[in-house]
This record gives structure tokens, sequence and C-alpha cells, in this order.
């Protein structure tokens, strides 16, 4: 079975500091971590998803997604300095966020929360994410997790839900989908076009972004992520009461793989140096801009 290929760039998710801190001038900085699946910080208001586009391989649009639902559950989130040598054990630069945390994409909500940290000042230039599927004894640190919510990501590592809607508007309409990834990787964000990382300083809190662009999920024309030409009509089946569209491991796990991969390298991160809860694209690190 092919799995998530790892990555150099940190696509996907917001990190957004809620509350301001006092200058400490001591070497030590602030940081805190959220997650979602949107650029801006207005967004998070958001509950459901809609009109985000899906492309066939020649690039052109053939339908929408509406997502309800989008988790990911992340066992560990390590962020490196740029003196860390990776086969240290007492690395001063290095901080780790131990799991596991569910997180809701669509909200901006992490299980539990994501604490606010003191780390050593300085450059950081590697951020990983250890991503592995949710089991029972996990569920114990997560008493909030809305149980409706756990039976439904149990035992997968990425859980997203919506419909699909051709473009023509009459061909498929509210066509039910659901992706339910069982796989784990670990995500490592390195910057090899931001390549100076960014500064962790004691002047407030470091809000560190990291943003998921969702118009990249469902692009099919990304020949790096789908060199096989799937298609997401593909993957729609008649089960007898309608259409449906599900992607597991042992269904539709090609289509499910593209998607899988076209969400990871749609991750960006940096930090939010003008404090507008929002990765712009002199933040980010690269170039390439991308419409939310």
């Amino acid at each position: 079975m092919k799995s998530l290929l790892p990555i150099t760039l940190f696509s996907a998710l917001t990190l957004v500091a809620c509350n301001p801190a006092a200058t400490t001038n001591d070497g030590k900085g602030e940081v805190t971590l959220k997650f979602s699946s949107t650029q801006t910080a207005r967004a998070l208001l958001r509950t459901t998803l809609t009109d985000i586009p899906v492309t066939d391989t020649a690039g052109n649009v053939s339908g929408h997604i509406t997502i309800s639902d989008a988790w990911v559950v992340i066992k560990e989130v390590e962020l490196q300095g740029e003196d860390d040598d990776e086969n240290a054990d007492d690395d001063i630069n290095k901080l780790e966020f131990v799991g596991p945390f569910a997180l809701d994409l669509l909200t901006g909500t992490s299980y539990p929360e994501i604490p606010q940290v003191t780390i050593d000042t300085g450059v950081y230039t590697d951020i990983e994410l250890d991503i592995e599927k949710l089991q029972n004894n996990d569920l114990t640190g997560m008493p909030n997790l809305p149980q409706g919510i756990a039976d439904k990501l149990l035992d997968y590592s990425v859980y997203i839900e919506g419909s699909y809607d051709s473009a023509d508007g009459t061909t498929y309409v509210a066509v039910p989908f659901l992706l339910a990834l069982e796989d784990g990787d670990e995500f490592e964000f390195s910057g090899t076009d931001f390549s100076s990382g960014f500064m962790v300083d004691d002047q407030g809190v470091n809000d560190i972004i990291v943003a998921f662009r969702l118009n990249e999920w469902f692009r099919f024309d990304n020949t790096e992520t789908n060199s096989d030409n799937f298609t997401l009509e593909d993957a729609i089946a008649d089960n007898g009461n309608g259409n449906e569209i599900i992607l597991r491991s042992n269904t539709n796990s090609e289509v499910m793989h593209v998607i899988a991969d076209n969400l990871e390298e749609s991750a960006e991160y940096g930090k939010d140096e003008d404090g507008d809860h929002e990765l712009d694209e002199n933040e980010d690190d690269d170039d390439v801009e991308y419409d939310d």
C-alpha cells in the first residue's frame, strides 16, 4: 500500500496565539500552536466549508466538495533549532508537544488543548508532525472530545466527511463523501525555500502559522501526487440507495492517497510577524500564491 510521502514544506494548518504576553527579555520565548484547514483566523468560525474545487487531470474544475468534518490525529509535534544535532539527546533548541491531539481542522479546536509553552529563543528551521491513527487508550486523554466524533475518528489518522456536486449541477448532486485514512506518517517541514526558518524571540507570544490550502486538496492534475491519472469521480459508486464516494484503505485507496498526498503538500508555515492571524505571502515558506 502506498504511504504518505515525506515532504520538506509544512502545509495545511494554522498555529495562532490568542493571548498576548509581556516582553520577558530573558532569552525565553512563548509559543502557542493551533491547527486549521484555512489560511485566515476569520474562517475558524465556520462549521462547514463549501465550494472547495475539484479539478480533473486536465486542471478543469469538475465539481465542488462541501466539508462537514475534517480531523487529524497528531501524536507528537517537534520544533528544532538550526543548531540542533538530531542524534543528540540534550539539544537545547528543541521542543516537543507530546499528544495525542485530535485536531478539528474546521474550527481549529484541539482535544486536549495544545498548551502554550516556553522555549529558548533562536531560529527554528524544522517542524515535524507525527500523525497516527486514534486508538482506544488515547481517548482517556481526550475527555472533552464529543462521543460522536470519537466514534467516527477511532482507528483513523485522517477523517474527512462531506458531499460532492459535479460542476454542471445535475450529474451528481450532494453525493456523500468520506475519506478515512488509517496510515500514519511523519511530516517533516524543513523549509527548503525558507532556509532561514523563523525566529522565536522573547518579545511576546510567537505566533507560528501553518496553513492547509484547501484549494489544493482535490487537485487531480498534480502529476506528482496523481501519476496514474485518477479522478474523484472514479470513486463514485451506487450503493443501492444512491451514489456515494467512500475512500478507505480497502476501497478506492488509490484515489484516497491522491487526496492524502495533496493535503500533505498543501501546507505552508511561517511566523505571524504582523499579528493579523494570517499567513501572508512574505511570511510563509515559499512564494507560491494560493486562493483560499
